[in-house]
């Protein structure tokens, strides 16, 4: 399934699956290279607003010459996945399947002007990577030294999102029943995507698989 998103007002499921799956693939095709680059990624909403993926990398990165050029890239974030084995099925001729939910995030980036403000896209991941965790860990804690030698070696960057969509395969042709018995399979395991399958079919959450 294919769908289209508002980037001015990202569906939630899409904001969510990004949060929780932040680390994404980076696309960036530029002179005759497709550069591809996996970097923890956050997206910033504001309502009203155009969506903003922001993240950093190296410098030494030949895919941060292509992003400093502007060159239209895309941020992959892939979502929950997991492998439908028709061996749960009571009737067993059907083929197996993989279900999944991503998001695709195109725009052209911009880097940072100034190690300032590469030390906010830094400061971004690491509010959203420690948000919620004991103890949490702040940027100050490497002191103005261990900031000053590190941000000289990375760079940040921002991609105003200009066109989103949402890309899943969550079951559309099996049987009900089929994904009834792959919901009771998956459920412990793989929840998010379960949740997703069982929204998209109608189909209840509260089963249970013949291992139970």
């Amino acid at each position: 399934m294919h769908e289209v998103l508002d980037p001015h007002d990202l569906h939630p499921d899409a904001v969510a699956l990004v949060a929780g799956h932040p680390l994404a693939t980076l696309v960036t095709p530029h002179e005759g290279t497709i550069h591809l680059s996996h970097l923890p990624l956050v997206v910033a909403t504001r309502p009203g607003e155009r969506a903003v993926v922001v993240g950093h990398l190296s410098r030494a990165n030949p895919h941060a010459r292509a992003l400093a050029a502007g060159a239209p890239s895309v941020a992959v974030f892939s979502g929950p996945q997991a492998y439908l084995s028709a061996s749960w099925y009571a009737v067993r001729d059907m083929a197996p399947t993989w279900c999944y939910l991503a998001v695709h995030l195109h725009g052209e980036p911009v880097l940072s002007p100034d190690d300032a403000h590469t030390l906010k896209c830094v400061q971004a991941l690491v509010e959203h990577a420690e948000r919620g965790r004991p103890g949490q860990w702040r940027m100050g804690e490497l002191g103005a030294d261990g900031v000053r030698r590190r941000v000289g070696r990375i760079v940040g960057f921002e991609i105003p999102v200009g066109a989103a969509e949402m890309r899943s395969m969550l079951g559309e042709g099996e049987r009900p029943t089929d994904l009834t018995a792959a919901i009771g399979r998956l459920r412990a395991d793989h929840p998010e995507l379960v949740a997703a399958i069982a929204a998209a079919h109608d189909l209840p959450l509260d089963v249970t698989s013949d291992d139970d």
